[in-house]
């Protein structure tokens, strides 16, 4: 059974760095983002707004290759609705958004570690799977088997496939190789707000499916 762990002492980011209106929100409140709620309207970026998205996912990419500290100029977003850290560490049975704590890892875990900036208005949101040492071989048939349906619905997006023949593959895929999904998570887009409810409900996260 999971059970919370010590965590390290709280971090403060420099006021001169960029943020979005949760993060002086003393519970983490996205007020923008309840704008949006309830809206059947989906916004189309700007040439200029896609780059904007594209060099903050970019910079996420270098955060989690630890190439970028707060030098770079942005914040660590997933501080959002509260969340006590600034990244998400999710370790064997934890579906997503784990808070990281001083736990060791220990040889056999699967670790995802999830990671998002704001850069200049955009959030660049992504994340990895690690094996730690040797792991079993369920563990590996289940990063796999995600990473496979990760990469197929990449495809599709590239030929402009409507959101439910990306679900129905997401579906399918885990379920031949007998695993099932999570519905209780929803995805995030990288955005200027974290959380598309309009554009995706589709989670592209490694750590999506269970056993």
């Amino acid at each position: 059974s999971l059970r919370p762990y010590l965590k390290s002492a709280k971090r403060e980011v420099p006021r001169t760095i960029g943020r979005p209106d949760y993060a002086d929100d003393p519970n983490g409140f996205p007020h923008s983002e309840q704008k949006l709620r309830g809206s059947t309207s989906i916004k189309c970026l700007s040439d200029e707004e896609i780059e904007g998205m594209r060099v903050a996912c970019k910079l996420a990419r270098e955060v989690l290759d630890e190439g970028v500290k707060v030098s770079g100029r942005m914040l660590p977003s997933p501080l959002y609705h509260g969340f006590p850290k600034s990244c998400c560490t999710s370790i064997n049975e934890v579906i997503c958004h784990g808070i990281p704590d001083m736990r060791p890892l220990q040889n056999g875990d699967i670790c995802n570690i999830d990671v998002t900036v704001y850069h200049r208005d955009f959030h660049g949101d992504l994340n990895e799977t690690l094996f730690i040492g040797e792991v079993n071989k369920t563990a590996k048939t289940l990063v796999k088997t995600t990473w496979s349906a990760f990469r197929r619905q990449l495809k599709l997006l590239s030929q402009e496939s409507s959101t439910e023949t990306l679900v129905l593959l997401f579906k399918s895929m885990p379920t031949l190789m007998g695993f099932q999904l999570c519905d209780l998570t929803v995805a995030t887009a990288s955005t200027s707000c974290s959380t598309q409810h309009l554009l995706f409900r589709i989670m592209l996260k490694i750590k999506l499916l269970v056993l």
